[in-house]
């Protein structure tokens, strides 16, 4: 018996869509840790090494920072086994996608305000975007896609799914058997 054991016992195994969001959660996790990777190899091109103070990280670091802290919030549901499971599951996904949808808006009105200028910025080089999302990667499009079908059945589930905590189940076994 390890020190960890009372205080995983009142932790509720994860079933397949609690595997499903902390699959999700370590991918936004990796992306995260990849894009901060980049942003510190470039401070150190220019000469600042991991002060980053100097040489701050893109918009999409924040953004994708802050996706991570709301499937954390998500992945926190996953393991509860009280009433707010479901509701920390939902807030997190729906916020998560909710700052992608933010991310797509203002990358709408980036490629919008240019594009009754001569420069064609959709197609240019020097603007990196995947899915008219700026300076995002199909990996945050496979992300936010998976967010989106994680959101979808954790709304089923809290509408169709009764949960049943195993203290109550051991109280009825207990007391009208």
């Amino acid at each position: 018996m390890t020190f960890l054991d009372p205080y995983l016992e009142r932790h509720e195994e994860p079933g397949w869509f609690g595997r499903l969001i902390v699959c999700i959660y370590v991918a936004t996790a990796l992306n995260v840790g990849f894009v901060l990777g980049q942003t510190i190899q470039e401070a150190a091109e220019w000469g600042c090494g991991l002060a980053l103070c100097y040489y701050q990280p893109s918009i999409s670091f924040y953004l994708r920072l802050m996706v991570f802290a709301a499937l954390f919030v998500a992945a926190l549901g996953v393991f509860r086994r009280t009433f707010p499971r479901s509701l920390f599951v939902v807030g997190g996904l729906s916020g998560a996608l909710g700052l992608y949808a933010l991310w797509w808006l203002g990358s709408y009105d980036v490629f919008i305000g240019h594009c009754f200028s001569y420069t064609d910025l959709l197609n240019a080089e020097v603007v990196p975007h995947s899915a008219y999302l700026y300076q995002g990667t199909w990996f945050d499009v496979s992300i936010a896609l998976s967010i989106f079908a994680g959101l979808v059945l954790a709304i089923d589930r809290f509408f169709t799914h009764k949960p049943t905590s195993s203290l109550n189940s051991r109280f009825e076994m207990k007391h009208f058997s």
